[in-house]
């Protein structure tokens, strides 16, 4: 999470020439109610899967997290009159960063974790956790959705070169943020299927992926087109 915050500021500031003190009130606001979407949705999880006794026990939920920070990022940036389209661009490479990093924490932390495989073998095929019994080996989802995560980083960056900042700085479209929304809900899709400690929140990426084909369509129209107003959604 402080990569995210760290590294989105200072691209919002450097290279989209956005106000720093603006941002900051902005990563602020997404921070803080991230957070308390995160535990919100931790909470419902394990209502949903009947741990009544660990309700207030830690653990926290990225879609609910996702949801809150946005909402209030979206909120804030209308407030100060930052671009939203500038501010999404800043975020979306360090976004792909704070998951692959999270997510090694995850496997690490025993948090996240798959369903039970039917055979063991090498670690990134199989992992056996201290609370199974032993001989019973899980898939280390989280290991595969920080590979995942990193090459989403690498592939971002290398298009942002490709296809420059120019577009978006004088406000004529996104794009690295769509393609962001669309790769990641769509490997949450995925992914969400080989976990074992999660309720299902396939609605909130399938939402996700939908919405992003559309920015992503929006962006390019504007691209091509241009429009002679400020960027606004």
């Amino acid at each position: 999470l402080l990569t995210f915050l760290l590294l989105t500021r200072r691209r919002a500031v450097a290279l989209f020439d956005m106000d720093m003190n603006d941002v900051t009130s902005v990563m602020l606001w997404i921070y803080s109610f991230g957070i308390v979407g995160a535990a919100v949705g931790g909470v419902m999880n394990k209502i949903a899967l009947h741990n009544y006794g660990q309700i207030f026990s830690g653990g926290m939920s990225s879609a609910q997290g996702k949801l809150f920070g946005g909402l209030a990022g979206i909120y804030m940036l209308r407030r100060t009159g930052l671009s939203i389209g500038k501010f999404s661009e800043a975020a979306a490479i360090p976004a792909a960063a704070m998951f692959a990093i999270g997510r090694l924490g995850c496997f690490f932390n025993g948090c996240c974790y798959g369903k039970v495989s039917g055979s063991h073998g090498c670690l990134l095929c199989h992992a056996c956790y201290p609370f199974d019994s032993i001989g019973v080996y899980r898939y280390p989802v989280q290991l595969y959705e920080s590979f995942s995560m990193f090459s989403l980083f690498f592939i971002l960056l290398l298009t942002e070169r490709i296809v420059g900042r120019e577009g978006v700085k004088s406000g004529r479209g996104t794009f690295i943020f769509p393609v962001y929304i669309i790769f990641y809900g769509a490997l949450r899709i995925y992914f969400d299927t080989l976990r074992d400690d999660v309720m299902s929140s396939t609605i909130y990426w399938v939402v996700a992926v939908i919405s992003g084909c559309a920015w992503l369509v929006y962006g390019c129209y504007r691209g091509i087109y241009g429009n002679a107003g400020r960027w606004r959604i």
